[in-house]
């Protein structure tokens, strides 16, 4: 099995994590060709350690904050392979399972994205975990309608073909936005179980309320951007209710109003230059991935149980 694989790792402010993670991968780079760290103005010693420590690390230093979604374009572009593995800095993820990645994008020439398996752990013991602990037992491949960020690997050419991720999204919501126009191209998005991302929440967190305020400024881009428009109109409205709903009584209230106001601004233009809506076919072919996940009422139902056992996480 070849390694022509390029991994691609951004980076913003990180250095202990990121150390971790460059420690572990640089391990066993028999499985990849190159590894890409895009540094997104960091102020803390990322540069240093990169030459100090990692030398073989092709360092794409950026003089700003440029935010997730372009600097994952910036790295794609960069990259030598067209299989391109985008990893998080703060994650133990099984390199080993390259190899079966790889072979999935072999079998499927129409296949554009994997999306792998994330397992939230609660604390930044993750290396010391055997990645055979969290594998399911009916170890398996299936269509998807998105995949998450965190760790997933994508065939570069047709990434560049539709347009890559969607510069002003900053952060949040990229992964969808990208997932509806790969299905409207046609392309296949898989998600497996196999290959496995232990995860945990880094120290150096970003601020909950601008988290909030990218998902729910993202949300109406990615929905008026990619659906058709009846069903554009009852995603947005239900967005905006869900959101309310989760925010109403927290301090990230005014960030959602922030961000759906931010929304209403750009739609003008989404519409006159940015929106190419699912066609009938590949819509067709969305709901039938999406399966009960779309259905609104069933969705509101689940969002009014959540809230009342208090859980008001803005992904739903």
């Amino acid at each position: 099995m070849n390694n022509n694989v390029s991994i691609v790792i951004i980076t913003f402010n990180r250095v202990k994590e990121l150390e971790k993670t460059l420690t572990y991968i640089t391990k066993i780079s028999r499985y990849f060709e190159e590894i890409i760290l895009v540094d997104n103005g960091s102020t803390d010693n990322t540069i240093e350690l990169i030459k100090d420590k990692f030398s073989k690390v092709q360092l794409v230093r950026l003089h700003k904050n440029v935010g997730v979604a372009e600097a994952r374009n910036i790295g794609a572009v960069n990259s030598k392979n067209n299989l391109v593995l985008f990893l998080d800095d703060d994650g133990y993820f099984d390199i080993k399972s390259i190899p079966e990645l790889i072979k999935q994008f072999m079998k499927n020439k129409n296949l554009a994205v994997i999306g792998c398996e994330i397992v939230e752990i609660p604390s930044d013991n993750i290396y010391d975990l055997n990645f055979e602990d969290f594998i399911l037992k009916n170890n398996t491949v299936f269509p998807s309608y998105y995949f998450w960020g965190t760790a997933f690997m994508l065939r570069r050419d047709y990434f560049i073909k539709v347009g890559m991720f969607p510069d002003y999204f900053f952060y949040s919501n990229e992964e969808n936005d990208l997932s509806y126009r790969l299905i409207n191209h046609g392309f296949d998005i898989l998600h497996c179980t196999f290959s496995i991302m232990l995860h945990y929440r880094s120290p150096v967190q970003r601020p909950s309320t601008r988290k909030t305020l990218y998902y729910y400024r993202n949300k109406q881009y990615e929905i008026w951007r990619n659906l058709p428009f009846l069903p554009a109109v009852r995603e947005s409205i239900f967005v905006t209710i869900g959101g309310l709903i989760r925010t109403i009584f927290t301090r990230n209230f005014s960030s959602f109003c922030y961000g759906i106001t931010s929304a209403l601004f750009r739609l003008p233009t989404i519409f006159i230059s940015e929106r190419q809506p699912l066609s009938r076919k590949q819509y067709k072919r969305y709901l039938q991935l999406r399966g009960e996940k779309v259905r609104i009422i069933k969705r509101l139902i689940k969002l009014i149980s959540e809230v009342k056992r208090g859980n008001r996480e803005i992904n739903f």
